[in-house]
């Protein structure tokens, strides 16, 4: 079965600019901490005039898998999003939606045996879906395999059955570990490491595949890939929560270890990496029938060490404690997603909370919302493309799919505007790049018949958005003076030198410009360049 997704601007676009964007411009003017100084005083300005302005409100468009469950699967290989298995109550799903980001279109495959709380990493050309509860009280060891290259479905075994394990790819290597021998209503905790390597042969040769241990049994870990470790995060045991990480060094081929600064269970979808860094995001830290509920944020920091170095980890919050939420990482930003909370007066419930990190700075953008607040939901993202599926919003299962893309192509636009009465069209576009991302933006005045006894020149970069119009004595003043334009000089004729961070953060930034030649005894004023950012 296919079906499309409408990816129009309108439709499945983050939101980038307008003057009520204010969350969105003051996120960017944080992230800009040691770049140009005229982007960071714009973004400030920008994000002042804006402070009056509603929120705009949720990032996320809303989709649909084919069937709502929980507990289900995902995996990326970076084009394509799947999301397998899954159940509604003690009905076990057989299906796999596959969203495709190239075609912005959904296919369905069925998985050779229905299963919950199984896993899925992708190595290569193949995607692994493996293991999972069959039952309330019996595990799989079902290996569903699709080559994404011919398209066709093959199965191979884990060495044990188990459901609530983890998974994680390192280099050539799919890595399964921990987990439990029995269903989720039987949970044997469980040592056991399958290891897929991808450079001896297919999946569906058993010398590819081999066998370890981890330092403690256990399921519901946090699993996670940074460089060469592979890294496997707290979970529980039979002795309850633990804070091991067992880290798989691919360089090597060693195991060690580390600790989390807090016992907890993590579960499949708690862990995410990002500009060097692995997050293991919220928990379980007493799991009695009043369960408390973890905010707390381990940050691995590859920069700083190896994960054994315990200079090399940090802590961060959450905006509130929870469990069964799924952390993704698109670009530079994390997501941490729903979740199930406990509040005081209520008791437990399922959360639309979405906690949004800047990885590079770590700090935190404001809370973003899910259509729907929803615990043991999937998350995964391509370059452009980050989807949120399933779950349970308590006491209803959904197919709910909150969705985001980052563009791969934004426009960038230079629009010449004289005013009135009009200024001479001098200010010409820029000579080598127009405003674009990570470009250098070099705009000129031509001096053929403009002050050709000019001594230099002048852009103004307004910070006020939208057009404006003052008649002067040295022409039509087109850049709001309210606020302190940005000025840049140069040598009559020569191109103004503007760089433009490469940051997804400025898609979609406007500004006016206008430009002004001086000769020693008079100014005379330029029309304007009203510039978008874009990006290729």
């Amino acid at each position: 079965m296919n079906r499309s997704l409408d990816l129009s601007p309108t439709k499945f676009t983050r939101t980038r600019v307008r003057e009520d964007h204010r969350g969105h411009i003051a996120r960017a003017a944080r992230r800009l901490r040691g770049t140009n100084a005229f982007w960071i005083g714009a973004l400030a300005l920008c994000s002042t005039m804006a402070s009056a302005a509603p929120p705009s409100g949720t990032s996320f468009t809303v989709d649909s898998l084919s069937a709502p469950r929980k507990a289900l699967a995902s995996a990326t290989d970076g084009q394509r999003i799947f999301f397998a298995g899954g159940r509604v109550d003690t009905t076990r799903s057989d299906v796999v939606d596959m969203f495709d980001s190239a075609t912005h279109s959904w296919s369905t495959f069925t998985l050779s045996e229905a299963r919950s709380e199984l896993v899925a990493t992708c190595v290569g050309s193949y995607v692994l879906i493996a293991g999972g509860a069959s039952s309330p009280f019996s595990a799989s060891a079902k290996v569903d395999v699709l080559d994404t290259t011919t398209m066709t479905w093959t199965t191979a075994s884990l060495s044990q059955a188990r459901s609530i394990l983890a998974a994680t790819t390192v280099g050539q290597k799919a890595i399964f570990a921990g987990g439990s021998s029995g269903g989720p209503m039987a949970p044997i905790p469980s040592d056991v490491v399958d290891i897929y390597d991808a450079s001896v042969g297919p999946p569906s040769d058993p010398l590819a595949w081999s066998t370890t241990t981890l330092s403690v049994p256990r399921g519901q870990i946090g699993a996670t890939t940074v460089g060469t470790y592979a890294l496997f995060a707290g979970g529980i045991s039979g002795h309850g929560p633990r804070d091991v990480v067992d880290i798989y060094d691919d360089a090597t081929g060693l195991w060690s270890t580390a600790t989390l600064s807090q016992a907890r269970s993590l579960e499949v979808h708690s862990a995410a990496t990002a500009s060097g860094r692995a997050y293991f995001a919220g928990g379980v830290t007493d799991p009695s029938p009043t369960a408390q509920f973890s905010d707390r944020v381990d940050v691995y920091d590859s920069a700083v060490g190896p994960p054994s170095d315990p200079l090399a980890w940090s802590t961060l919050t959450l905006s509130l404690g929870r469990v069964s939420l799924a952390a993704v990482a698109l670009g530079d930003t994390v997501y941490f997603a729903g979740g199930i909370i406990y509040d005081p007066v209520t008791g437990q419930g399922a959360t639309d909370v979405v906690d949004v990190l800047q990885a590079s700075t770590g700090t935190w953008d404001p809370v973003e919302h899910l259509s729907v607040g929803r615990l043991n939901l999937a998350g995964e993202a391509t370059d452009h493309h980050l989807l949120f599926g399933g779950g349970d919003s308590w006491p209803t299962v959904v197919a709910t799919v909150d969705a985001l893309e980052l563009p791969s192509a934004y426009p960038p636009a230079e629009v010449s505007r004289m005013g009135t009465p009009p200024n001479p069209d001098v200010l010409k576009p820029g000579l080598t790049s127009g405003p674009v991302l990570g470009a250098t933006w070099d705009p000129y005045i031509d001096h053929t018949t403009f002050v050709t006894g000019a001594l230099v020149d002048v852009l103004a970069v307004g910070q006020v958005p939208g057009p404006f119009n003052l008649p002067t004595s040295l022409g039509t003043l087109l850049v709001d003076l309210s606020l302190p334009p940005i000025w840049f000089l140069a040598s009559p004729g020569a191109p103004f030198v503007c760089s433009i961070p490469n940051d997804p953060a400025f898609l979609g930034l406007m500004f006016g410009t206008q430009g002004a030649s001086a000769d020693g005894v008079t100014v005379v004023l330029t029309n304007a360049l009203d510039i978008t950012i874009g990006a290729h």
